[in-house]
C-alpha cells in the first residue's frame, strides 16, 4: 500500500513523467530478495568510510530537512527495495534510506566508468585508432607485407552511412579520414592483406549478465577496442531521398571495421591483396586518427544515456590497467573511485551501461562519486557532462516548474524493474549544496512512475533548502485552468521562484 505523495510530487505527474529520452527497458525479474524498508537516518557525526576525511566537524542543524525527506520517502511502496542517500558538499551523510544497500543501478551506473575515465585520462584525452604497416614499403608505393588496423577504444569511429542516416548527433571520428591518411603515406598496393591488430580489450565482447535479447534489439553491442558505427552492422538498402537501412548488432566488430576500411581504400585506388601468410617484419605507423575529446563522449553518454559509449569507457579504463575482461575492468573502476575517497565495498560493475543483471551499486557510492568529482580537478568538465533538470538530456522534462529546474544536474536510470537517479543539487550561487542518489528495485510488473515522482520530490526539497525557499500550498480558490505548480513556491524570494 502506497502512502499519498506530497503536493509537489503529485503535481509533478503533469510535468515530469518522462525522461525525454527512452532508455533500454529490461523486463527480467528484479533481485531475488527485496529487503524491507529501513528507517531513515540523519548522520550527526559523518560516516568515515565514504568520506575522504574522518574528522569532519558537525554540520548545520538539518533536522527540519530530514523530517521532510523522511515524510516524502514514506511514499515508496512496501514492496520496493530502496537505496537513497543525500550527502552535503563536505561529505556528511545528511539522509540515508538503505543508502548502503547494493541494488541494480540501471543507467546511473554510467557515472562510475565516466568518473574513472575522467580522473585517469582528463577531459581533453583522445582515443586513437591507428594503421601500422608490417613489412617493407618501397618507393613505388608497394607495401611488401600487411596493414594492421589497431583500435584504441574510440567509441565514435564511424562511417558516412552511419553519420548520415543513423545517428547524426553522435560524436564522430571518421574512418574515411583514416583511409585518406593511409593514401597520404604513399601506399597504393599491399601484398599481404589488411587485418585487425591485437584487441586490447581481450576476447570478451559480451558482458556477463546481459540477456540475449539486448543484442537483438540493439540495446547492447559487442564491445572490442576496434569498433565502428557503435557496434552496428549498417547496410544502406536504398539511398536518399527515401533511405532504407538494415541495422544489426555486429557479430564481429573488428572484422566489420577491417572490411569497411578495406572498402574505403579500394575506393581510393589502393589495391590490397588477400592475406597469404604471416611473416615477421618491421612495423611502421603510417596513420593515426585521434577521436573527439573525452568530454564529448562523457556528455553524450550521460545526457543521451548511450550504452555503447559507457561500455567502451569501462573497458578502456580496464585496459589502461591491463584488464582484459569486464569484471576486471569494473574492479579497476572501483579502485580509481576508492583512491578518490569513495567506499566501494560491495560495488560490482559487470558492464558500464547498467544493463547487466549482475551490476550492484549503492546510493551512497553514487552520491559520493558525484561529490568527489564535483570537488576535484575536473569539476567543470563533470558538471558540463551531466543532464540538467528541465533543460537538457534525459532530465529535460523532469522537475519543471520547481526550484530544482536548472539546479539539479545528474543522470537517470530506467529499466522495467529499476528506476534511479543521481546527481548534484546546486544553490543559488551555482555551488554544489547536496549530492543525492536514489535507486528503487521493484518486483516484476510493479510500476515505477510513482517512485520516480518520490525521487523528484526529494530533489525539489533539497533545492528548496539550498535556496532558502519554503514550499507553500496553492490557494484553495485557484482557477482550475491556472497552472498549479507556480503556486507551490509563492513563499520563495522573487529571484528564486521558478
Amino acid at each position: 500500500m502506497r502512502r499519498a505523495l506530497s503536493v509537489c510530487c503529485v503535481l509533478a505527474v503533469l510535468t515530469a513523467c518522462s525522461d525525454g529520452v527512452v532508455e533500454p527497458q529490461d523486463s527480467a525479474p528484479g533481485p531475488a530478495a527485496l529487503p524491507s524498508r529501513a528507517p531513515a537516518v540523519a548522520a550527526a557525526p559523518p560516516t568515515p568510510s565514504p568520506s575522504p576525511s574522518p574528522t569532519l566537524p558537525p554540520g548545520p542543524d538539518r533536522s527540519a530537512l530530514v523530517a521532510r525527506l523522511d515524510e516524502a520517502t514514506r511514499a515508496f511502496g512496501e514492496d520496493a527495495a530502496v537505496s537513497l542517500a543525500v550527502v552535503d558538499a563536505e561529505g556528511r551523510v545528511v539522509f540515508s534510506l538503505g543508502g548502503d544497500e547494493p541494488l541494480l543501478p540501471a543507467s546511473t551506473a554510467k557515472l562510475l566508468p565516466g568518473a574513472a575515465a575522467l580522473q585517469l585520462f582528463g577531459p581533453e584525452h583522445r582515443f586513437e585508432t591507428v594503421v601500422d604497416a608490417v613489412g617493407e614499403l618501397t618507393e613505388d608505393g608497394v607495401l611488401h607485407g600487411r596493414l594492421e588496423l589497431v583500435g584504441g577504444g574510440e567509441p565514435a569511429l564511424d562511417t558516412d552511412v552511419y553519420r548520415s542516416y543513423v545517428y547524426i548527433g553522435r560524436p564522430h571520428a571518421r574512418l574515411e579520414d583514416l583511409a585518406d591518411l593511409v593514401v597520404e603515406a604513399g601506399i597504393d598496393t599491399v601484398t599481404n592483406g589488411l587485418v585487425a591488430g591485437p584487441d586490447a580489450f581481450g576476447d570478451t565482447p559480451e558482458a556477463p549478465g546481459w540477456k540475449p535479447g539486448y543484442l537483438a534489439v540493439l540495446d547492447a553491442r559487442r564491445i572490442t577496442a576496434l569498433t565502428v558505427d557503435a557496434g552496428l552492422a549498417v547496410t544502406l538498402l536504398a539511398p536518399a531521398p527515401d533511405p532504407q537501412l538494415e541495422l544489426l548488432s555486429s557479430a564481429d566488430p573488428q572484422a566489420r571495421a577491417v572490411a569497411d576500411l578495406g572498402r574505403m581504400l579500394a575506393e581510393r585506388g589502393v589495391t590490397v591483396w588477400p592475406v597469404s601468410r604471416a611473416l615477421p617484419a618491421a612495423r611502421t605507423r603510417v596513420a593515426t586518427l585521434a577521436g573527439p575529446p573525452l568530454l564529448e563522449h562523457l556528455t553524450f553518454a550521460f545526457e543521451r544515456s548511450d550504452n555503447h559509449t559507457a561500455d567502451m569507457l569501462l573497458r578502456s579504463v580496464g585496459a589502461d590497467a591491463g584488464a582484459t575482461d569486464w569484471l576486471a575492468s569494473g574492479r579497476v573502476v572501483a579502485d580509481v573511485l576508492a583512491e578518490l575517497g569513495v567506499d566501494t565495498d560491495g560495488m560490482v560493475l559487470a558492464d558500464g551501461s547498467g544493463l547487466s543483471r549482475d551490476d550492484r551499486v549503492t546510493a551512497l557510492q553514487l552520491a559520493h562519486t558525484d561529490r568527489v568529482m564535483r570537488a576535484g580537478p575536473h569539476a567543470a568538465a563533470w558538471r558540463e557532462a551531466l543532464a540538467v533538470a528541465g533543460e537538457e538530456g534525459t532530465l529535460r522534462r523532469r522537475l519543471r516548474g520547481t526550484v530544482a529546474e536548472g539546479r539539479f544536474l545528474g543522470k537517470t536510470g530506467t529499466l522495467d524493474d529499476v528506476t534511479a537517479i543521481a546527481g548534484t543539487v546546486e544553490g543559488p550561487d551555482g555551488a554544489a549544496a547536496f549530492h543525492m542518489a536514489g535507486i528503487v528495485n521493484l518486483p516484476r510488473g510493479a510500476g515505477s512512475w510513482l517512485d520516480r515522482l518520490v525521487m523528484d520530490d526529494v530533489i525539489a526539497l533539497l533545492a528548496e533548502d539550498a535556496a532558502g525557499c519554503a514550499r507553500v500550498a496553492p490557494p484553495q480558490d485557484l482557477p482550475s485552468e491556472q497552472p498549479v505548480v507556480g503556486g507551490l513556491y509563492v513563499g520563495c524570494p522573487a529571484e528564486e521562484r521558478p
